[in-house]
C-alpha cells in the first residue's frame, strides 16, 4: 500500500471510529434519559376535553369556569399530536395555566395536572429541557415536596450548567428547604461546582459563596476555593 494511500485509510478509519462513538454516546444518553418520578400520574386520561372539564370544574368554581375550559382545551390541542414539535405551545400554555388556578385557588388537583403534564412530556417524548424540568422543580417547590424538587434542579443545573441560576436554586433549596437533611458540605459543593463551570453569573456565584461561608464561621477557607 502506498504512503498516500495509507494516510487516506487512516483518516476514513478515524472518521468511523468518531461517527460510531458519538453514535454510542447518543445512544447511551438517550437509554438513560431520566424518568420524572416514579409516582403514577394522578389523570390518565389526559387530552380528552370532556373529562378534563368534569374532573377539574366544580360549582365553587364558578368564577374560574372559563380558565379552567382554556386549559382543557389547550390540553386537548396538545395531545391531538403531542410529538409535533409546533405544539409545543399548546403544551406548556396548559401546564402553565394549571399551576396558574393551583395558584390561585389553592387546590392540590391543578398542581397535580400540571406535574402529570410535564411527566408525559419526559416520560413518553423524552423533552428533557431544562425550561421542562426548571418548571417541574418550581411546581414542586410550591407544592412543598422538597424531595420531589431536588432531583428536577440538580437535572435543570445539568442541562444548563454554565449560567448561575439553577445552581443558587439548588444551594437555596439545601439551605433553607432541606436544612435537615444536608450538610454545610453539601451546600460548598454545589458552590465549588459553579466556581468550576459557571460563565454567566459567576460574580453572583462568588458573592453568594463568600456570604454563605461567613455565615457558618468558615470565611477562612474561601481563597482556597476560589483558587482551585
Amino acid at each position: 500500500m502506498s504512503k498516500k494511500k495509507k494516510i487516506i485509510f487512516t483518516i476514513v478509519a478515524i472518521v468511523i471510529i468518531a461517527a460510531i462513538a458519538v453514535a454510542a454516546v447518543f445512544l447511551i444518553k438517550k437509554s438513560h434519559q431520566p424518568k420524572l418520578e416514579n409516582k403514577a400520574p394522578v389523570f390518565t386520561d389526559l387530552g380528552k376535553y370532556d373529562k378534563c372539564v368534569t374532573d377539574m370544574y366544580s360549582a365553587d368554581l364558578e368564577k374560574n369556569k372559563k380558565e379552567i375550559e382554556s386549559a382543557c382545551k389547550l390540553e386537548e390541542d396538545f395531545f391531538k399530536d403531542p410529538n409535533d414539535a409546533k405544539n409545543f405551545s399548546n403544551f406548556l400554555k396548559a401546564a402553565t395555566e394549571w399551576k396558574t388556578l393551583g395558584d390561585n385557588i389553592h387546590q392540590q388537583k391543578f398542581y397535580n395536572r400540571s406535574i402529570d403534564m410535564y411527566k408525559y412530556r419526559i416520560d413518553n417524548i423524552q423533552d428533557n429541557s431544562f425550561l421542562v424540568r426548571w418548571n417541574v422543580y418550581d411546581l414542586y417547590l410550591t407544592m412543598r415536596d422538597y424531595k420531589s424538587a431536588e432531583p428536577n434542579i440538580i437535572r435543570a443545573k445539568e442541562l444548563n450548567n454554565m449560567e448561575a441560576q439553577p445552581y443558587l436554586a439548588l444551594v437555596e433549596l439545601y439551605r433553607y428547604n432541606m436544612k435537615d437533611t444536608k450538610t454545610a458540605d453539601d451546600i460548598i459543593k454545589v458552590y465549588d461546582e459553579a466556581l468550576t463551570n459557571v460563565v454567566v453569573g459567576h460574580e453572583s456565584i462568588v458573592d453568594g459563596f463568600k456570604e454563605y461561608m461567613e455565615s457558618i464561621g468558615r470565611s477562612g477557607e474561601v481563597d482556597g476555593h476560589l483558587k482551585k
